[in-house]
């Protein structure tokens, strides 16, 4: 039963881990982007979860080398993220008190 208890705890973890990779991946493609004037952080926001004509037209514009090649951002790592994060504190929200 100790792993019942401690399941909550690491998708939690987990789910933390991978959005923290998913905004560092967003802002690695994105500061550049920012910086160069081509869109705003509020603009560039809704491209964390999203991927509209505006998202990617600003990563095209961007012909700045990016660290460890990355070039594109996919919200999909974002969305991944948030689901794990979200079974783990629905797992620990449903556990009865012993």
């Amino acid at each position: 039963m100790t792993s019942d208890r401690r399941l909550p705890f690491f998708f939690a973890m987990a789910g933390i881990a991978v959005l923290s990779v998913g905004l560092a991946w967003w802002w690695i493609v994105f500061s550049e982007v920012i910086a160069n004037n081509y869109i705003s952080y509020g603009q560039a926001a809704t491209c964390i979860g999203g991927n509209s004509d505006l998202c990617n037209l600003a990563q095209a514009l961007c012909k700045t080398n990016h660290w460890l090649g990355i070039t594109r951002y996919s919200s999909v790592i974002f969305w991944a993220g948030l689901a794990t994060l979200s079974a783990g504190l629905v797992l620990g929200s449903s556990r009865r008190p012993v």
